[in-house]
């Protein structure tokens, strides 16, 4: 009897689990192929992503392409969004219609950005997740500063020139300290005047950097100007 088992192993995201299995299992000289489906074309290195807000490292360093990062490994990337998985058939579907067997699944889809239930947050915040996210937030901090120099009323512009950051965990605490690095000199490069810049840091406590992430709710109490 034929045998028609598919001896492949198939990673489905590509953020640090799936890449670095697929990198893993290379490095080990897996005697399968590896095939890596992820529907972004590049990979973020989100400890960085601060470094490259502010220009001290470039996309290369913090956001490079999958293709470089696999390049002589022998792994197969696949640039898609898987549409389903069948188990039984040990099968992944893709958007653009293909489809690929395995003998074993990796699932590494990592998460979302979570909001833990601030009011307001996900309709008029920014996340920071992605190289996108960052190019985002750096247009978006330069637009407002370039309406405040057109503003003559000090209310009205100091609305241009008060960024918020909510949370401080971490990622919050080291987001705020960038953005009161760079936004007054941006401005102050512009004409303005640095000194009316606020950098807010929203926190559901008095402490700060203070286990965020296993808070279920957040009450804003702490509010922190740097």
């Amino acid at each position: 009897m034929m045998n028609n088992t598919i001896y492949q192993t198939v990673i489905v995201g590509g953020g640090f689990a799936g890449l670095f299995t697929a990198l893993h299992l290379s490095h080990q000289h897996y005697p399968r192929s590896v095939i890596l489906i992820e529907k972004e074309d590049r990979f973020c290195f989100k400890p960085l992503l601060y470094e490259y807000f502010s220009g001290e490292m470039g996309a290369e360093e913090v956001w490079p392409r999958y293709e470089e990062l696999l390049k002589g490994s022998g792994v197969i990337f696949v640039k898609d969004t898987v549409q389903s998985i069948d188990l039984q058939q040990r099968e992944v579907k893709v958007t653009s219609g293909d489809s690929y067997n395995y003998s074993n699944l990796v699932l590494a889809l990592g998460s979302v950005t979570g909001y833990f239930g601030v009011e307001g947050a996900r309709e008029n915040a920014f996340p920071l997740r992605t190289g996108e996210d960052a190019i985002a937030i750096d247009k978006h901090l330069r637009d407002c500063l370039q309406q405040a120099l057109q503003i003559q009323d000090a209310q009205k512009r100091r609305k241009f020139l008060t960024v918020t950051v909510i949370g401080a965990g971490a990622s919050g605490v080291e987001m705020a300290g960038t953005l009161g690095d760079l936004v007054p000199n941006w401005y102050a490069a512009m004409g303005g005047n640095a000194e009316e810049v606020r950098v807010v840091l929203l926190n559901h406590g008095e402490q700060i950097l203070d286990n965020d992430i296993n808070s279920h709710t957040i009450s804003l109490k702490s509010c922190n100007t740097l």
